[in-house]
């Protein structure tokens, strides 16, 4: 987290009480989100670019496909027919599809952030 420098008090010398509350307020404000003031974790501070971290995505694989059967008995074991086998490749296919541009709009988003 870098540091930042403190914001003097507001001066109440020719000011309302109200324009001193509103300055007030704003300087509690910024110390919340620079992490001057609040809790220690920081949970309140605003995200800096330097916060913003990514992880190299890992290569998926497709271990397994499990299906139900749709009503086909070959020797006594219930299997998936070709139009079950046909759909569930479309939809892992789509959802692979959709993983990879999830991802590559998170990557730009990162890279956005970090300026």
């Amino acid at each position: 987290m870098p540091k930042f420098t403190g914001i003097p008090n507001p001066s109440p010398q020719g000011k309302s009480p109200l324009d001193v509350q509103f300055l007030g307020a704003i300087k509690e404000n910024v110390e919340v989100l620079t992490g001057q003031r609040g809790d220690k974790a920081l949970s309140s501070a605003a995200v800096l670019r330097e916060n913003v971290l990514s992880a190299d995505p890992a290569v998926q694989k497709s271990t397994r496909l499990t299906a139900t059967g749709a009503g086909l008995n070959i020797s006594n074991a219930q299997v998936p027919s070709y139009a079950d086998y046909a759909k569930a490749l479309a939809d892992i296919q789509t959802l692979s599809s959709d993983l990879a541009n999830l991802r590559t709009y998170v990557t730009q988003l990162v890279t956005a952030l970090r300026g």
